[in-house]
């Protein structure tokens, strides 16, 4: 597939926010406590690192899904089973 959960927010899309850092409450200038702008009160944004998608591109194989064969070395000779002639395997990391 070429992608994996991401390892920022777990696979979740979200993450806690920075600016109350997940209290869903920030101080206003008078030291009241207010509702956060950032998250609308609730704690949590989206993730900085996946957009809020859960997923990120497998680092084992750079989101391709696949890798290079290592018993040809990505040349996909016709002799090569392992590849099929292909010159690339599913990446076992994200598959």
């Amino acid at each position: 597939s070429g992608k994996e959960d991401c390892n920022r927010c777990s696979g979740y899309g979200e993450q806690e926010c920075t600016n109350c850092d997940g209290r869903g409450n920030v101080d206003d200038e008078e030291g009241d406590e207010i509702e956060c702008p950032d998250c609308d009160g609730n704690g949590r944004i989206e993730c900085s690192k996946c957009d809020g998608d859960g997923n990120e591109d497998c680092y084992n194989c750079d989101g391709k899904g696949r890798n290079d064969c290592s018993y040809c070395d990505g040349d996909g000779d016709r002799e090569c089973y392992s590849c099929e002639g292909d010159g690339n395997v599913e990446c076992p990391e994200c598959q």
